[in-house]
């Protein structure tokens, strides 16, 4: 799992914030997961979704952080940090209450697989619809 936000980040991404959010989401859209817009919404194919919200819109916003991953009345919100990025108070808090923080591909990857596997199970416990 990633390291606590207050520990030294070594291998951090070391290129632009924006650049790491790009490759982000191409992951994300490569591992199944769809952008939330009108016509996936539409899509009953589409049952992985996430939100992102660029920089211009979360830094005039201190109640989300950067990811949103959607899936059937859950969620997962992720902070995504490169080398340098320094979390935030109002970022800690929400990485606290059950957010996460991702410095590279890798942090990404794990929480997101992570969050998968609780939801996963969750289900597999659910009673069956046997009639």
């Amino acid at each position: 799992m990633p390291a606590k936000p207050k520990d030294p980040q070594p291998d951090a991404y070391q290129g632009k914030e924006k650049d790491f959010q790009a490759v982000a989401e191409e992951w994300l859209i490569f591992n199944h997961y769809y952008r939330r817009t009108k016509k996936n919404i539409e899509n009953p194919a589409c049952k992985w979704w996430f939100l992102h919200y660029p920089n211009a819109h979360a830094k005039s916003n201190p109640l989300i952080l950067d990811l949103i991953l959607l899936r059937e009345g859950r969620s997962k919100e992720i902070e995504l940090k490169v080398q340098g990025g320094k979390i935030k108070p109002h970022q800690a808090q929400l990485i606290e209450r059950g957010g996460a923080v991702a410095w590279n591909l890798r942090d990404l990857a794990a929480i997101v697989r992570a969050w998968e596997a609780e939801i996963n199970k969750e289900d597999e416990n659910k009673p069956g619809d046997c009639a």
